[in-house]
């Protein structure tokens, strides 16, 4: 009989810890599809001329307590006429929040004592936005997922970041990259028209 009554206990544990992670996952896949939906319900950009480099600059700003609480350096470089405005034909609002993923990636990568830049460029009809952090970098079997839907190398992440971003770039005209620098580390790279080009054809995104 005894032996009966523990194996009952036991399998009431085995229940309730079976319960217990089911649980977690339909709470994990519930911010999983709320993650996804927030990305599907992306509005339409509204296209308007700003500054990349004063949007760089202030999130630049907006970051220096959170790079400071992890021990990090964050420096930006600027295009070599740092009195030019560096002008783009893009939705503030979310260019913002893709450069704010790039960031979060960034300073989740290097270490304490680690430095991220940020450098702006233009060439040609282009801008670019460049976030280098002096991580580890990225091994291939990462790289080869790193935009795929809630793919995510962190224990609680979504793995919707960059899909975000992906489709901010995309909706823009522009591109986004993601790959080892030469000298260590990743570097990501957001890339705009120029507000003198013509804007791209939302409706055919």
């Amino acid at each position: 009989i005894a032996t009966g009554i523990a194996r009952g206990r036991s399998d009431a544990v085995e229940v309730d810890e079976a319960l217990a992670v089911a649980g977690d996952r339909i709470r994990h896949l519930a911010a999983f599809v709320d993650g996804f939906a927030e990305v599907v319900r992306l509005p339409e950009p509204v296209f308007r001329p700003f500054d990349l480099a004063g949007l760089a600059r202030d999130l630049v700003t907006l970051h220096r307590a959170e790079a400071a609480r992890r021990s990090l350096t964050v420096e930006l470089e600027m295009p070599s006429d740092s009195c030019a405005p560096l002008t783009v034909f893009a939705d503030r609002e979310q260019v913002e929040q893709a450069i704010v993923n790039l960031l979060r990636n960034a300073f989740e990568a290097a270490p304490a004592g680690g430095r991220i830049a940020l450098r702006l460029a233009a060439c040609g009809r282009t801008a670019t936005l460049a976030i280098r952090d002096s991580g580890s970098g990225l091994t291939p079997a990462v790289a080869a997922q790193l935009f795929t839907p809630f793919f995510s190398t962190k224990r609680d992440g979504r793995g919707l970041g960059l899909t975000l971003v992906r489709e901010v770039a995309l909706r823009h005209g522009g591109e986004v990259g993601l790959q080892n620098h030469p000298d260590g580390g990743a570097v990501a790279e957001l890339r705009l028209p120029l507000a003198a080009t013509h804007p791209p054809d939302a409706s055919a995104a």
